[in-house]
């Protein structure tokens, strides 16, 4: 009896060692799938980050590009609203040097006028 409960006890060894030599396997797997899944998600993390820094720069270029034809605008309205003003002032100026050329005018026939109506 006793060769029958050493076989036994052989076997529930055998067994315990083939579970741990596949446990060992698993758990080594598992370790390799997990390190890779974590690089994975490494580069990931690093493809976001670059993205992210990407993503930025196109902003703050978008933004400079928007503030410089804004300034271009601004700059272009400035410039006609100061064109208009010389315009006007140059209008102005022609219409004061009319009347003044009429004033002149009208001043001798006035005079003249004048002087008829007391005569």
């Amino acid at each position: 009896g006793d060769e029958g409960a050493n076989f036994l006890k052989n076997r529930q060894q055998m067994k315990m060692s083939e579970l741990d030599e596949q446990l060992a396997e698993y758990i080594a797997e598992w370790r390799k799938q997990r390190s890779k899944e974590e690089d994975e998600l490494k580069k990931l993390k690093e493809k976001q980050a670059k993205r992210k820094i990407l993503r930025a720069e196109e902003e703050k270029k978008l933004t400079e590009q928007k503030r410089a034809e804004e300034d271009r605008k601004l700059r272009e309205e400035s410039e006609r609203k100061q064109k208009e003003q010389e315009e006007k002032r140059r209008r102005l100026e022609e219409a004061e040097k009319k009347r003044q050329s009429m004033m002149k005018g009208s001043s001798v026939s006035t005079k003249d006028s004048n002087h008829d109506f007391h005569e």
